[in-house]
C-alpha cells in the first residue's frame, strides 16, 4: 500500500494568517493527501538580548505573538487542518520533523516564505541546508511573499527608488499592474498527518506558555490606544469596524495625528507586523469601501494607501539594503567602517538613557508617550516621531539604542518599518538629512494644546494649566506647589533644556500651524 503524501508549510512570525496567504494556495496545488502545518517560536528572536544588552521582545509583545500563532491555529482547524506549535532552533526543528513525518508519509516539499530581512534569509538558508543533509529528495521551495501591496519582485530587475516619493509615483503612474493580487485560500484545507508528535524526538519541543515563559495577553490598560485582541479575526473585525461600523476612515486624515483613544487612527500595524492581515487584503477592503461609498473615495481613504505605500517601500529598502538597515551610520554606509557621516557623533549615556526609557525626562510630551508605550505596546505616529527626534538630537543618543528598545516594546514592531523609520530621522537613511528636528514644545502645543494627553499619562501633573503644563520647570516652586508639584521630587527636573524650545513657552498660538512639521502633508496625486 502506497504512504500517504504530505506537504509541509513553514509559517514565519510575520505570516499568521490563512487569508492571502501564498503558503496554503501552493501547498493545495500540490494535491497532497495531507498537509503538516508548522510554526516555530525561536527563543533566538524572542528570549535572547541585543548586542546593546536590551531584551528583543516585552512580555505583552511576546503574548501578543503568542496569541496570534493560536488564532493561526484556530482558523487552520476550522478550515480542516491544524499547526504543530514548536519552541527551539527553526532549522532544526523543521529537519527534524520532516525526517519524522518521512518515516510514515512521503513527503514532497516543504514549503517557506521568501524573507526580506537578512535574519529571515539566513534562515531560510539554514532550512534549506539541513533537510538538504536529510537525504530524503524533499524539496525546499520558497514560495513569494505577501509582505507588501506592490508584487515583491517589482524591484528585481530595476533599482528601488532613491526616495519614498519617487517610490510612491512610480507606483502610482504604474497602477494595479504593479500590485499583487489577493490569494484566495481554499476554504477545505487537507488534514494534518496522523502522527502521535508527543512520542517523537520533538515532543520536548512542543510549544507551552510554561516552556517559553510566556503569558497570556493582559487585560489592557484602560487608557490604551491599541484595546485589541491578536490574531486574523481581530484584525478583519477592526477593518469592517473602522471602514463600515464607524466609517472613521473617512476622516483619517485630519484624525491620524491625534493622541488619545482607539478611534483616532486604523490602528492595524500591529495585525499587518504579525501578519495577521495582508497590506493586500487592507488595500482590496478599502476600495470595496470606495466603491460603496455615495462619495466614493476621499483624501483620508488616499492617506491610508499613502501610509501602507510607506510600509512597502521599507520593506522593499529593507530586502535591498541587508545588514546596513542596522548601521550605526545608514544605509549608505561600508560595511568595513559602518561609517557614512564622520562628522554626525553620538554618544551613549546610560543615565540618561534610561530616563527616556522609563518616561522620566522630566519633559512632560516625551514622558507621556514613553509611558504608553511602556504600558500598552503602543505610540501614535506622531509621539514616535518626537520622542525618536529628542533621542539623537536633543540627547545625543545613538539611534540604534531607541530602535532596539522599540524592537522590545513596540507590539508592531516590523525590522523593515522600525529600523528604517528610525534612520529617517536620524538622517542616515533613505533621504538622508542632517536637520530634521521636532521641537517637542511645540510639537506638544500644536497636538497635545490643553494637555489632556499629558494629563492621561503623567497624572501628578494634571492640575497644571494648559499654559505650563508641557514645561513646568519655568513656574516658581510655590506655584508649582498649588498644582502638587514638587519637580525633582513627585515629578523629574528636565534632564535637558535646548535653547530652541525656549521661543515656545509662551504666548504661543497653534491656529494653523497644525501638521507643519510634516512635509509630506501635501502630496500631488498619482493614483490611477
Amino acid at each position: 500500500m502506497p504512504r500517504p503524501t504530505a506537504a509541509v508549510c513553514v509559517f514565519p512570525w510575520n505570516s499568521l494568517r490563512i487569508g492571502d496567504q501564498p503558503l496554503l494556495a501552493q501547498a493545495a496545488s500540490t494535491g497532497t493527501n495531507t498537509l503538516l502545518n508548522m510554526h516555530v517560536f525561536d527563543p533566538s528572536a524572542w528570549d535572547a538580548s541585543t548586542a546593546k544588552g536590551q531584551q528583543r521582545a516585552s512580555a505583552q509583545r511576546a503574548a501578543f505573538y503568542v496569541d496570534s500563532v493560536l488564532s493561526l491555529e484556530a482558523r487552520l482547524a476550522a478550515a480542516g487542518s491544524g499547526l504543530l506549535f514548536l519552541r527551539g532552533n527553526t532549522p532544526a526543528l523543521v529537519a527534524q520533523t520532516v525526517a519524522r513525518l518521512s518515516e510514515t508519509h512521503a513527503v514532497c516539499r516543504v514549503l517557506v516564505e521568501e524573507a526580506n530581512t537578512v535574519e529571515e534569509q539566513h534562515t531560510l538558508a539554514a532550512i534549506n541546508k539541513q533537510v538538504s543533509q536529510l537525504n530524503l529528495a524533499v524539496t525546499v521551495e520558497v514560495v513569494r511573499n505577501a509582505a507588501t501591496m506592490v508584487v515583491s519582485d517589482a524591484f528585481k530587475r530595476k533599482a528601488l527608488p532613491p526616495t519614498f516619493t519617487q517610490f510612491r509615483v512610480l507606483v502610482e503612474k504604474a497602477g494595479p499592474q504593479m500590485l499583487r493580487k489577493v490569494v484566495q485560500t481554499p476554504r477545505k484545507l487537507p488534514p494534518m498527518p496522523a502522527v502521535d508528535w508527543s512520542k517523537s524526538e520533538i515532543a520536548d519541543s512542543i510549544f507551552s506558555r510554561e516552556s517559553a515563559n510566556v503569558a497570556p495577553l493582559s487585560i489592557p490598560d484602560p487608557r490604551s490606544a491599541f484595546p485589541f485582541a491578536a490574531g486574523e479575526e481581530s484584525a478583519l473585525n477592526r477593518i469592517k469596524n473602522y471602514f463600515e461600523d464607524t466609517q472613521r476612515i473617512r476622516s483619517y486624515k485630519e484624525t491620524r495625528n491625534e493622541l488619545i483613544g482607539s478611534e483616532y487612527s486604523s490602528k492595524l500595524s500591529p495585525f499587518l507586523a504579525f501578519g495577521s492581515v495582508s497590506a493586500s487584503t487592507v488595500l482590496n477592503l478599502l476600495k470595496k469601501h470606495e466603491a460603496s461609498h455615495k462619495d466614493g473615495g476621499n483624501e483620508s481613504t488616499y492617506w491610508l494607501f499613502f501610509e501602507l505605500l510607506w510600509r512597502d517601500y521599507f520593506q522593499f529598502l529593507g530586502k535591498q539594503v541587508g545588514s546596513k538597515l542596522y548601521h550605526l551610520y545608514g544605509i549608505g554606509s561600508s560595511s568595513s567602517s559602518n561609517n557614512n557621516n564622520p562628522s554626525q557623533t553620538w554618544i551613549f549615556n546610560q543615565e540618561l538613557f534610561n530616563a527616556w526609557k522609563t518616561g522620566t525626562t522630566g519633559i512632560p510630551f516625551v514622558d507621556a508617550n514613553m509611558r504608553e508605550l511602556l504600558h500598552t505596546g503602543f505610540m501614535s505616529n506622531r509621539g514616535r516621531q518626537n520622542v525618536a527626534s529628542f533621542l539623537v538630537r536633543d540627547l545625543n543618543i545613538p539611534w540604534t539604542y531607541g530602535a532596539e528598545w522599540f524592537e522590545q516594546q513596540l507590539l508592531d514592531h516590523d525590522p523593515c518599518s522600525n529600523y528604517g523609520n528610525w534612520q529617517y530621522v536620524a538622517g542616515v537613511g533613505n533621504d538622508p538629512r542632517s536637520d530634521r528636528y521636532f521641537n517637542v514644545i511645540k510639537q506638544a502645543k500644536d497636538y497635545d494644546p490643553q494637555g489632556d494627553f499629558v494629563k492621561l499619562w503623567c497624572p501628578e501633573l494634571k492640575e497644571l494649566g494648559a499654559n505650563v503644563i508641557h514645561h513646568p520647570w519655568v513656574m516658581r516652586a510655590d506655584q508649582l506647589k498649588l498644582g502638587g508639584v514638587q519637580l525633582g521630587v513627585t515629578y523629574p527636573k528636565p534632564i535637558v533644556e535646548p535653547e530652541a524650545w525656549k521661543k515656545h513657552y509662551f504666548g504661543y498660538s497653534t491656529k494653523g500651524k497644525l501638521g507643519s512639521a510634516n512635509p509630506s502633508e501635501k502630496v500631488r496625486r498619482h493614483r490611477k
